[in-house]
C-alpha cells in the first residue's frame, strides 16, 4: 500500500468520526491505494464494518453506503468511498459471493479497530473472500465461453442489419467475455469494467496478441475484428462449451430471472 501525506490526514480525519459513534467496528481501506495502484488524486476506497443491528437498519432504508459528515479529504477530487459490510455479510460473501465483490477485498487492510474488535480473524475472513473460488471455475468458464461463441452470431446480425450500435455491443462484449476467460485461466478475479484492462495487461498467461486483438475489436468494431478476438481465446484452450452454446447462454440470460431465486447470477455477476 502506497499512501501520500494528504491520504493519512484524511484516514485520521475520518478515525475520529468514526470512533465517536456507536456503529462502526472496523475501517478496512481498499481500492488503488491498497492494491499499490493509486496516485495523489485517490479517493479514499473500501469498506466499514458495523454492527449486525446497524447493517439490517441501514439495508431496509435502502442505504449500502456509509455517508461521513464532512468530507474529510483536504485535497482536489478526495472523497471517501465506503460500502457499509456486517460479519454476517461477509461471511456469507466468503461461501457465494461473485466475483467482483471477491475482488474487492484483494490488498485490503484494516487500518483502524474499535476496541473488542477480532482484527486478526476479520483479516482471515477476508482473505477467504478475496481466494479464487476453484470450484465454481469449469462452469464457470463454460458458461463465458458458451457465451463467447455466441457472440460469432451477434455480429453476424450486427453485420447483416449494418447496426453500429449491435456491432458495439458485440466488440465490447467479446473483450469482456475474452479477458473474464484469460482471467480465470490463472485463477485471479473478476475486478468489475474499470480495472479490467490493467489487470488483463498484467496477467503471466495469456494468449499471444490479445490485447492488440482487443484494442482492434474496440477501436474498429466489426465482423472480422471481433470474430478474430473471439476465435483467438476459443482456440487457446479447451473451454469446455458445448456446441449447443444456445442452451447456457439462454440460462443465464432470458432465464436468469427464474432461476434466481435458488442463487444463480446472471453472466456479468458470476
Amino acid at each position: 500500500m502506497k499512501l501520500w501525506p494528504h491520504h493519512e490526514r484524511a484516514i485520521a480525519s475520518l478515525i475520529g468520526e468514526l470512533s465517536e459513534g456507536t456503529d462502526a467496528l472496523a475501517l478496512i481501506l481498499g481500492g488503488s491505494l491498497a492494491r499499490g495502484w493509486g496516485s495523489p488524486t485517490s479517493d479514499l476506497d473500501g469498506h466499514l464494518l458495523i454492527a449486525e443491528s446497524a447493517m439490517e437498519r441501514h439495508v431496509a432504508n435502502g442505504q449500502y453506503v456509509f455517508v461521513p459528515q464532512r468530507n474529510h479529504c483536504d485535497y482536489d477530487g478526495g472523497y471517501v468511498d465506503l460500502k457499509l459490510v456486517s460479519h454476517a455479510l461477509l461471511e456469507d460473501a466468503a461461501a457465494r459471493a461473485s466475483e467482483p465483490f471477491r475482488n474487492a477485498y484483494v490488498g485490503v487492510e484494516v487500518v483502524w479497530a474499535r476496541d473488542g474488535v477480532d482484527a486478526d480473524g476479520l483479516r482471515s475472513l477476508m482473505a477467504r473472500i478475496a481466494t479464487y473460488p476453484e470450484a465454481d471455475h469449469a462452469e464457470k468458464v463454460m458458461l463465458l465461453a458458451s457465451h463467447l461463441r455466441g457472440m460469432h452470431w451477434y455480429v453476424a446480425e450486427a453485420d447483416k442489419r449494418d447496426d453500429r450500435y449491435l456491432m458495439l455491443w458485440c466488440a465490447q462484449r467479446t473483450a469482456l467475455l475474452a479477458a473474464r476467460l484469460v482471467l480465470a485461466e490463472n485463477r485471479m478475479l473478476y475486478p468489475f469494467h474499470k480495472w479490467l484492462m490493467r489487470s488483463v495487461r498484467e496477467l503471466p498467461q495469456k494468449p499471444a496478441g490479445l490485447l492488440d486483438a482487443i484494442d482492434a475489436a474496440l477501436a474498429t468494431p466489426s465482423a472480422a475484428t471481433v470474430r478474430a478476438l473471439a476465435e483467438l481465446v476459443d482456440g487457446w484452450r479447451d473451454w469446455g462449451a458445448p456446441d449447443a452454446w444456445w442452451n447456457p447462454w439462454l440460462s443465464r440470460t432470458e432465464w436468469a430471472w427464474r432461476i434466481r431465486g435458488e442463487g444463480a447470477m446472471g453472466i456479468d455477476e458470476v
